[in-house]
């Protein structure tokens, strides 16, 4: 059938983003405070990848931008720091501001002083770079909180709320952390209408409470995880109602039971699926003749990129963990990692967690991230490593 509704691919807005009205629901209640001239505290949103976090985050500018703020999305990473992407930000945050030439001008001679900022001025307004070598940490803190206070009262002249949006914040670097919520805190104690909306993995949280020990009192966090049964089925019958087709009742519990709720999962089957069925509605058969396709999407993609993130030592880690099913702790773990390698254990264990390949889960219980993902470790491993052991 043409007009394929699914949407699998890294933060596109699927047509039905079903099983996330809680996070939308706080998002909205926190620009009906923006807008109406308060101030509130920023959102994070945290999970493992392929849980949607920058679905959701990009859902978000959406509706933002519908109210009438102004939002900056970014996305620091080892070729651009925080304080680099948020320097980028800043600047155009204040020219979607659109300040008159007086603001811009008071603007302009409060920052001039700055030390970690040097100030440019240019036809699209106020322009902001980060200056080279900045080793001093407290200038950084001090000025970055500068720069947050001139966007938040600009914000607040134009009653015009502005948002950061950041996607992947765990990628940081600690100081620039450090020095950011210094400034985030400030704003917030100021009352003004400048916050951050984000996404990260799942130890987001300890890495900010690490960086100030106040951090997390300045967030709501948000989990996200798979998608309960109700909500994955919604996932996968909304888009196809969309074009005015349905799903028999079958083809939709085995599409669930394919996808275990793995939010990006229900996107790829769903379009191989559409690919599949001649006519409404779409059956089990379908369903089964879709399936291997997008498994080898799956596979050949997103698994495989995922694996190939990973050392020999990591490998060899998480095929130890595959090959255990109902005893998949630390102890067994790393008792069959020995047996094909002498490496780190513990550091290999935390790298991985830190990756979210794999997480801790309470009691010492390893598990794998994303769904099938032991599986495929299994078959892409097992005979290499027991060949070289």
């Amino acid at each position: 059938m043409e007009g394929n509704p699914y949407a699998p691919g890294a933060g596109r807005v699927p047509t039905v983003l079903a099983g996330r009205d809680r996070e939308t629901g706080r998002f909205v209640e926190l620009l009906d405070e923006l807008v109406t001239g308060g101030s509130e505290r920023s959102l994070i949103t945290v999970g493992f990848r392929g849980m949607g976090k920058t679905v959701l985050l990009n859902r978000f500018e959406i509706l933002a931008e519908q109210r009438g703020c102004v939002t900056q999305y970014c996305e620091p990473d080892d070729d651009a720091t925080l304080s680099t992407v948020i320097t980028r930000a800043a600047s155009r945050l204040l020219g979607a501001l659109k300040l008159s030439r007086r603001v811009q001008a008071a603007v302009s001679e409060r920052l001039s002083v700055l030390e970690a900022f040097a100030l440019e001025e240019s036809s699209s307004g106020l322009r902001l770079r980060l200056s080279a070598n900045i080793d001093d940490r407290s200038a950084l803190a001090n000025d970055m909180t500068a720069v947050l206070i001139e966007i938040g009262q600009a914000a607040r002249e134009k009653n015009t709320p502005a948002i950061f949006l950041v996607d992947e914040m765990q990628a940081v670097d600690l100081d620039e952390l450090k020095a950011f919520l210094v400034g985030l805190h400030r704003v917030t104690q100021l009352q003004l209408p400048l916050v951050l909306v984000g996404t990260g993995l799942p130890q987001l949280p300890e890495l900010i409470a690490k960086a100030r020990p106040y951090g997390t009192r300045m967030f709501d966090f948000f989990p996200v995880g798979c998608l309960d049964r109700a909500s994955c089925e919604d996932a996968i019958r909304g888009p196809a109602k969309t074009k005015g087709v349905e799903y028999t009742r079958d083809a939709v519990a085995e599409l669930v039971g394919l996808t275990e709720g793995y939010p990006y999962y229900v996107q790829i089957y769903g379009r191989h699926v559409w690919k599949a069925a001649s006519a409404a509605p779409i059956t089990l058969q379908e369903v089964t003749e879709a399936a291997p396709l997008a498994r080898a999407e799956m596979e050949s993609g997103f698994l495989a990129g995922r694996l190939g993130e990973t050392t020999d030592a990591e490998r060899a880690y998480l095929l130890a963990m595959a090959q255990l099913t109902d005893t998949c702790d630390i102890e067994h773990v790393e008792r069959g990692s020995r047996r094909r390698a002498s490496f780190d254990m513990r550091a290999t264990r935390e790298s991985l967690i830190s990756a979210g390949h794999i997480c801790l889960e309470d009691g010492g219980r390893l598990s794998f991230t994303v769904p099938g993902f032991g599986d495929y470790v299994v078959r892409r491993l097992d005979s290499d490593l027991s060949a070289r052991g």
